[in-house]
């Protein structure tokens, strides 16, 4: 099994059938909606730093940062008696199968492992392999029905869920950056100073499926991701994330088409000091003709308490919630409040995150998630 050779020949697969496409506003805006209390109170700037089970939504190279099991979900009132709800489950496959992934590779170790004087060790910089899955579901309250003649009919309900399934990677992928020394004979090469960078990959496949009363449409998509630290590099706590997020063919509901929400991120996290991170992301998505730019903060006074605020800047304000092709069938609120604010209290292996986002006149957007890592 060879894992960047399959994300590279999906991607080619799925970008050359998806630029082909003309550009127009996409359908299935539910997938457009963040998971997760803690990127919702850094403003969704969670590119480069997602590092926990939400990873599957953010960026699924994320999970690689993994070394624990993790359960976690996350309850979002969003407005019109609309709720969003996502639990998920990642876990790390352990050194065997990241050997076995890695066989190419597995010679250059043995002899650190050898060193190590630890059968089954892995050098500290081997690869392995997370697998997380998740599930996000929109509901929404009672839909009042109208026929074509604006009569009023049977009330009605819509609702959206995608199943995703995601794979991570976590290696020294990089060739080697190799610091200069001073020699006898000049500057050379010194052995001492190579690194490889330890970019991690990611991939996830979804499964989607909308409903408005008796009438559904379904999809599929990929996520591509990669996360790569810079320290080596800046010697600064840097990292940088990018990912390619709802890659896949148009979805057909009734008589019409719709393409997924395609959206190109890319994001910087800074890890000013041990209780102050700093994070930032930009995203496109081509076919809304949509930039956004999102800047957060992390800062945690004591190891069990964090607090968070975070902006975003360019959302256009509105979005359809269903993928209803009639006025009576969909919903519109805000993509995203300008500020955002949250906060999280760890106690033991558990973890508790609460955001919110005010909203003027519709309200505020509320998160709380729980999760649990074994």
């Amino acid at each position: 099994m060879k894992f960047k050779p399959i994300c590279y020949s999906i991607l080619m697969f799925l970008v050359t059938g998806i630029w082909n496409q003309a550009f127009a506003n996409s359908g299935a805006s539910f997938l457009k909606i963040g998971v997760g209390a803690r990127a919702s109170g850094i403003g969704s700037a969670y590119t480069a730093i997602a590092d926990d089970v939400t990873a599957l939504y953010w960026n699924p190279a994320g999970l690689a940062q993994m070394r624990k099991k993790e359960i976690a979900a996350t309850h979002t009132e969003l407005f019109a008696d609309t709720r969003y709800d996502f639990i998920g489950y990642a876990m790390p496959l352990g050194s065997v199968i990241a050997r076995t992934v890695a066989n190419s590779d597995r010679a250059k170790q043995s002899d650190q492992i050898a060193t190590s004087g630890r059968q089954g060790d892995l050098p500290r910089d081997d690869k392995r392999l997370v697998f997380g899955v998740g599930a996000t579901y929109l509901s929404q309250g009672s839909i009042e029905g109208r026929s074509e003649n604006r009569t009023q009919t049977s009330d009605f309900s819509a609702n959206d869920l995608a199943v995703t399934l995601g794979l991570a990677r976590s290696g020294p992928a990089l060739p080697l950056i190799t610091r200069k020394a001073s020699g006898s004979q000049g500057t050379r090469s010194s052995a001492e100073g190579a690194y490889r960078l330890p970019l991690s990959l990611g991939i996830n496949a979804k499964l989607i499926r909308s409903q408005i009363a008796d009438i559904s449409a379904t999809g599929f998509a990929f996520d591509i991701g990669a996360t790569l630290p810079l320290y080596h590099v800046t010697t600064l706590p840097l990292s940088v994330g990018f990912a390619l997020q709802n890659l896949g063919p148009k979805m057909s509901f009734i008589n019409e088409t719709y393409s997924l929400p395609l959206t190109l991120a890319g994001g910087i996290g800074y890890q000013v000091l041990q209780s102050l991170l700093i994070s930032s992301d930009l995203k496109y998505q081509p076919y809304d003709s949509q930039t956004t730019f999102s800047l957060g903060t992390e800062f945690s006074p004591v190891s069990m308490l964090s607090l968070r605020a975070g902006y975003l800047l360019g959302a256009d304000g509105r979005f359809q919630i269903s993928d209803g092709r009639t006025a009576s069938s969909s919903i519109q609120y805000p993509a995203s409040s300008i500020w955002s604010f949250g906060l999280g209290l760890k106690i033991g292996p558990s973890t508790l995150d609460y955001s919110f986002n005010p909203a003027a006149e519709l309200g505020t957007t509320q998160r709380l998630s729980l999760s649990v890592k074994f």
